[in-house]
């Protein structure tokens, strides 16, 4: 029993810090989306995402204390939801979002 605790404890870290590793990726490429926004529509959803990379930015740190600190129990039910928040925000920016508009075009 004890080993089987301790491979599941190994396994439940290994996930944990390989989704911690796709949540930073993933922070990253939002930073740098919202730094480098070209000119036109993406430079006007930058502001607004700017926010939510704050906010998104606070969660992904505690998480990763969390990893560092041993928690791997927390963190791992937080990264799944950081995971898919990041992604709506990469979509957002880079303006997959945008195109589901409810106003027609003239």
């Amino acid at each position: 029993a004890t080993r089987n605790a301790a491979e599941a404890r190994a396994t439940l870290q290994r996930e944990t810090q390989a989704a911690l590793a796709e949540v930073l990726s993933l922070q990253a490429r939002a930073e740098r989306l919202v730094a480098t926004a070209p000119p036109g529509a993406a430079r006007a959803r930058a502001p607004r995402a700017r926010a939510g990379h704050a906010r998104l930015t606070v969660s992904v740190q505690e998480a990763r204390a969390g990893v560092e600190a041993g928690d791997d129990v927390k963190a791992s039910a937080a990264l799944p939801g950081l995971k898919t928040e990041l992604e709506g925000l990469v979509a957002e920016i880079e303006g997959q979002a945008a195109t589901q508009s409810s106003r027609r075009a003239r």
